[in-house]
């Protein structure tokens, strides 16, 4: 992921046309990374078969 994927996360969870959306964004590189968009709320996450591990808001 880029900086610009980081920036369209952020700008998609504050866009009210996706209220009741979840979109999530993985990385190619990086197995496993996730960004989970909610509204207001791109949360990086983890995902393993045996596990999720949130890690953090975007922001």
């Amino acid at each position: 992921m880029t900086e610009d994927h980081l920036y369209d996360a952020v700008a998609m969870s504050e866009d009210e046309r996706l209220a009741r959306t979840v979109v999530e964004l993985g990385d190619d590189k990086a197995k496993g990374l996730t960004i989970r968009i909610t509204p207001h709320k791109p949360i990086w996450y983890i995902r393993r078969k045996e596990k999720t591990l949130r890690l953090r808001d975007i922001r």
